[in-house]
């Protein structure tokens, strides 16, 4: 793991852990969550990680790009999050849905640039 997706991951995980521990309130929400990678041909990643249905902190390894993750959640969270770091070139690109409404969808162009992606549920 390079040093630049090191830190990424462990702000990732702070930021999601901080978000989760001030707004969980309980099973009285469900939300279904899609989390969506995509790139050019010479993009790659090796990892992609995002807030699970369970609000911690999961990592898919060795993806192929496109990937998806569909999730539902019970949890009334206030933010999902997801970050992927480009290790190919040209554009990479990550969009988070929440119950069907696209929340947030970053692109970003080149090696080591990292998409980070947010949405309010």
């Amino acid at each position: 793991m390079t040093l630049i997706r090191q830190i990424a991951t462990v702000a990732f995980a702070g930021a999601a852990l901080l978000s989760v521990g001030a707004g969980i309130s309980g099973a009285d929400e469900s939300h279904q969550v899609l989390y969506e990678v995509w790139g050019g041909p010479a993009a790659t990643t090796d990892a992609v990680t995002y807030v699970g249905a369970d609000v911690d902190v999961q990592q898919d390894t060795k993806v192929a790009l496109p990937w998806s993750k569909s999730i539902t959640s019970t949890y009334s969270i206030p933010v999902w999050n997801m970050n992927v770091q480009n290790t190919g070139s040209g554009a990479l690109s990550c969009r988070i849905t929440v119950d069907g409404v696209v929340k947030d969808e970053q692109i970003v162009n080149g090696f080591a640039e990292i998409a980070s992606c947010a949405a309010m549920s």
